[in-house]
């Protein structure tokens, strides 16, 4: 249980995250509102990481937080291009699947082993995500073609490593370390490009939705770290909701509509859940 548990709440606060950050990327560009998130979530996690030692463990579990971080910037990226020109609704039905993606990363390469009717109830919530990301109607003039599909796909199968490399950083480093060495690596990559591309200078308005973008991320992977060592594959499908959340988000805070699609997914999403917490009770 503690996976559903924990993979909810990182579902909770990825989503919110989402929102918090639709209204700063409005405020301050994409690549800046990214590289911002990464460098104040490093200063807020550093804190715990200096009050905790530094862990003595091989040099492996560095290597996973540190391929967690390089995942994270190459993912993104691709996301970013990938909705540069295609379709918003299609591309983000795409990635929203990296829980899946995960899974199926943590079944085949990791070892871990689903019951027939876990993985029948997770594929479920997958389906309801998915078809609760499709927004028709909010990206005229978008394309999508094999290039689009290349990158949806690419940040998608990134994502889902990063879940499964978060998960294995995890078992040695412990929640702090691991949130501050994928940081670190996030922080190199990312604020290099974001002076290139115009700085890293936040606007006013702009800073308290930088700050509540940063913990609500660091609090997103936190929970999910938590609850990885019960099931990479559970967790990871349940944290993907973060879809789910931000659509239903944007219908309470802005006043976006949901379409009778959108609403079945969640509905479909909700019944995929609670077969899995009967089936894990």
């Amino acid at each position: 249980m503690w996976a559903i548990a924990f993979g909810l709440l990182a579902a909770l606060s990825w989503g919110t995250s989402a929102i918090v950050g639709t209204r700063l990327v409005r405020l301050a560009g994409t690549w800046t509102s990214i590289a911002a998130t990464m460098l104040l979530g490093l200063a807020l996690v550093t804190p715990f990481a200096v009050a905790n030692d530094l862990p003595d463990v091989p040099f492996r579990s560095w290597a996973w937080a540190i391929v967690s971080g390089f995942c994270y910037v190459t993912a993104s990226t691709c996301w970013l291009l990938a909705v540069r020109s295609g379709k918003v609704s299609i591309v983000t039905s795409i990635v929203s699947t990296d829980g899946a993606m995960a899974a199926l990363i943590a079944v085949a390469a990791f070892d871990e082993t689903l019951r027939v009717g876990v993985a029948a109830a997770l594929a479920v919530i997958v389906a309801g995500v998915v078809t609760t990301s499709i927004r028709r109607g909010h990206d005229e003039g978008g394309r999508f073609t094999g290039r689009e599909l290349g990158f949806s796909l690419a940040s998608a199968g990134i994502f889902g490593f990063a879940f499964v490399a978060s998960a294995e950083a995890g078992e040695g480093l412990g929640v702090v370390w691991t949130l501050t060495a994928s940081r670190v690596t996030a922080v190199a990559l990312l604020v290099p490009v974001a002076l290139a591309l115009g700085g890293l200078r936040l606007p006013r308005k702009g800073i308290p939705f930088a700050i509540g973008m940063a913990a609500l991320d660091l609090a997103g992977y936190a929970a999910f770290l938590a609850g990885a060592p019960t099931s990479v594959a559970i967790t990871s499908v349940l944290a993907s909701q973060y879809a789910i959340v931000a659509v239903a988000g944007g219908f309470v805070v802005l006043g976006e509509r949901l379409t009778r699609l959108q609403t079945g997914g969640i509905a479909v999403t909700i019944a995929g859940v609670a077969a899995l917490a009967v089936l894990r009770a």
